[in-house]
């Protein structure tokens, strides 16, 4: 009498990396497509690691981001960046995605992918958080403060603890010094709150910012 297995029992577990040499050669959307398929791969997707050789194998292939704005709407599309010197061939621009937008006020310089940009809704304005290449996006919770001021709010990436961070800087409306009051970070993927930070340095807040290596300038 012949006794019948299930399939599964001769098979191996495939190796994590191998796993992760199949999921490197997808695109970003893909990639969040697949978080929900399982705890297990929102697991494996959202490990460090993985992240960080997502992060190498997309520097290698370099791409210029696009933006514009028509009809309250704000459009991203990119297009392979070349090394060409003298003379720029044709190329077809890919479009990511799309948001609405209120009145839009301003946008920052993109990083590790992320994008930056400050909308008015009403009397308000809204700070908001996109990937272009997964069409995710969302809007910054409200920073509480002592008083009526105006806000400042930048994007920045740390190395050290690997996370997207958002530093936000207060000072009050019409002032005209600009130096900033207080100074608040919001960890992206954290408790979704803001912290205060203490600093005794003045600061003008602009809006021509740039992240290197942790620091904003």
């Amino acid at each position: 009498m012949k006794t019948w297995r299930r399939r599964s029992e001769y098979s191996e577990p495939i190796p994590v990396d191998m796993i992760y040499e199949i999921l490197l050669s997808l695109p970003a959307k893909s990639i969040a497509r697949f978080r929900s398929v399982s705890k297990l791969w929102c697991s494996i997707l959202g490990r460090t690691d993985f992240t960080e050789l997502f992060l190498t194998k997309s520097s290698c292939r370099p791409q210029l981001l696009l933006s514009c704005v028509k009809d309250n709407e704000l459009f991203f599309f990119s297009t392979p960046q070349t090394n060409c010197e003298n003379w720029f061939p044709v190329v077809a621009a890919d479009y990511h995605m799309k948001l609405r937008c209120d009145e839009f006020l301003q946008i920052f310089n993109p990083i590790s992918g992320l994008v930056c940009f400050k909308d008015k809704r009403g009397r308000k304005n809204v700070t908001v958080i996109c990937n272009p290449s997964t069409g995710q996006s969302f809007t910054l919770p409200k920073m509480k403060t002592r008083r009526r001021v105006a806000l400042s709010s930048y994007l920045g990436y740390d190395p050290i603890e690997k996370q997207f961070k958002v530093l936000a800087m207060t000072f009050p409306s019409g002032s005209d010094d600009g130096i900033s009051e207080e100074h608040q970070v919001l960890t992206l993927g954290g408790t979704g709150s803001w912290r205060m930070i203490q600093c005794c340095i003045p600061h003008c807040p602009g809006w021509k910012v740039i992240c290197i290596n942790g620091v904003l300038y």
